[in-house]
């Protein structure tokens, strides 16, 4: 009986295990007219559930640099998004504050609805530097894609 047990255990253990695969969305960020900025994230959401959010931000200065974001996946609501409705992957970029703003910025990726926001603080409140919409099927940006960072307002 014992190890009727302990092999239903480790069968439903390392069944959680495997349904926790990890997915990867890679995107240039554009503008509301889908013209690309410099920039980009490739994203992973992992985790059980899948609410972990870690990634890099690709080319973030529009000169080769890449940065570590992280961050977690909930539910905003529609008012904070550009576009969208739900859940979104909630990223927080901190060499955008660590490049001479003394900002905090978080960035909203909707994969549902493929747009994004990026919002600061500089201590007086919240507030959105630029917006629009992610450019799939695209390689991460590299050096010379773009003059513009998403970073900079629109």
């Amino acid at each position: 009986m014992r190890k009727m047990l302990l092999a239903t255990a480790l069968v439903l253990c390392f069944g959680a295990f495997a349904a926790a695969k990890s997915t990867t969305y890679t995107y240039t960020f554009g503008t509301t007219g889908g013209s690309a900025f410099c920039d980009g994230v490739t994203l992973v959401l992992s985790g059980t559930p899948k609410t972990v959010v870690g990634g890099t931000h690709t080319n973030y200065n529009c000169g080769g640099a890449n940065s570590n974001v992280g961050g977690f996946k909930a539910a905003v609501a529609s008012v904070y998004q550009y576009a969208a409705t739900g859940a979104t992957l909630l990223v927080s970029d901190p060499l955008y504050g660590l490049g001479g703003h003394n900002e905090s910025a978080l960035y909203q990726v909707n994969t549902t609805y493929q747009t994004w926001v990026l919002d600061a603080d500089d201590g007086s409140g919240l507030f959105v530097v630029s917006y629009g919409v992610l450019l799939t099927g695209e390689d991460a940006p590299a050096k010379g894609a773009g003059t513009k960072s998403s970073s900079q307002p629109q």
